[in-house]
């Protein structure tokens, strides 16, 4: 799809939305009379019109409607660049990849998250269990020091 750069002239019949382009032009853009064609200013301002074929335009000009030089805030004689308006197709599925690769860096972003937060659950489980296990240890050393003393305690008292 090429991109061509053109000066705009004032159609002579007001009317937003259509251009009119040197028959030769359609083949260079790879476009069909009366399709969509995009106009963008060096400034970004952009209009789509639907073009139409006029061997009476010169090969190096787009005739516009006052109404869309005025949209895109240029004067006759200014430079535009005109490109091939992507189908209603094109643009659905240039869409939904976009929408696609949005999705599964969510998906994977979140995976990582997932698998952080897993990571760190398990290590304040290690850190938990080794305490509980110092804890029950402590304590059973605790508890079979209070049994041999009363056993020893228990047996003291027998021999009397």
């Amino acid at each position: 799809m090429a991109d061509i750069r053109l000066k705009v002239q004032k159609r002579a019949i007001s009317g937003r939305g259509r251009a009119r382009i040197n028959t030769a032009l359609l083949v260079k853009l790879d476009i069909e009379e009366g399709a969509d064609i995009d106009l963008f200013t060096d400034g970004g301002k952009h209009v789509t019109v639907s073009a139409f074929a006029d061997s009476m335009v010169n090969a190096d000009a787009i005739r516009v409607s006052p109404e869309d030089l005025a949209s895109l805030g240029i004067a006759e004689g200014a430079a535009v660049t005109v490109k091939k308006a992507p189908t209603k197709t094109g643009q659905v599925k240039r869409a939904a990849q976009e929408t696609a690769g949005a999705v599964g860096k969510n998906i994977a972003d979140a995976g990582e998250n997932l698998k952080k937060k897993a990571d760190t659950t398990a290590k304040d489980t290690a850190h938990a269990a080794k305490k509980v296990t110092k804890e029950i240890e402590k304590t059973g050393k605790s508890l079979a020091a209070d049994a041999k003393k009363k056993t020893g305690d228990l047996l003291k008292k027998k021999d009397l």
